[in-house]
């Protein structure tokens, strides 16, 4: 029995998305979330108020906000026929151990999953900028750069997102002696690993 694809995805809603988490904080943070079937679009919203309002609507597996607050945020996926119901429950930064643990779990999925995960090779600062370099995945895309400053005991303050085709990218406009954590995530033709460990690195001062 031949089943047409084109005519199930127009007319079926997408399931909610699923593993919605955060990086950074209250003043600025990046939310991601796994793929949902059949979805077109990913829309998120502040529902604080009376009605919800739409903070970011994207076709990417992640969106930047600033400010953010998780308690007030919910993430829907949506195409042709419809919108899913919302996602309400989103994690957050976790104490370090469990943070490595869920960490190495995570990578061990999306390994099984044969979702590679980029890994830095090389990298190279200076007073304000810091080059790096990472290895290349076969059918990449495109890859995608989050970039935070270390803030010591409190969560680390995510600063930029950059998207690049090549494995490599040069960051500038950092501030002398000052730590940036650096991760990597790959955008496939219809999905995205996870992001890699960071990588951190101090700016020179002089």
């Amino acid at each position: 029995m031949e089943i047409n694809l084109v005519s199930v995805t127009s007319s079926t809603v997408p399931c909610a998305p699923q593993n919605v988490k955060y990086s950074g904080g209250r003043e600025s943070a990046v939310l991601s979330w796994n793929a949902s079937v059949f979805s077109a679009r990913y829309t998120v919203y502040n529902v604080s108020g009376t009605s919800r309002v739409q903070l970011c609507s994207t076709t990417e597996l992640y969106c930047q906000l600033a400010p953010f607050d998780p308690g007030t945020t919910e993430v829907t996926a949506s195409n042709v026929a419809g919108e899913s119901i919302p996602t309400r429950d989103i994690t957050g930064p976790t104490g370090a151990r469990r943070k490595r643990e869920l960490k190495a779990t995570h990578v061990s999925s999306l390994l099984d999953q044969g979702l590679e995960i980029p890994e830095v090779v090389t990298v190279r600062v200076n007073q304000d900028s810091m080059y790096i370099e990472w290895t290349a995945v076969v059918e990449a895309i495109e890859y995608t750069l989050m970039i935070e400053e270390e803030n010591g005991q409190q969560p680390n303050q995510l600063i930029r997102v950059r998207a690049t085709q090549g494995p490599f990218y040069n960051v500038t406009d950092l501030k002398p002696g000052t730590t940036y954590c650096i991760r990597l995530a790959v955008k496939y033709t219809v999905d995205q690993s996870g992001f890699s460990k960071p990588v951190c690195r101090t700016t020179s001062i002089s």
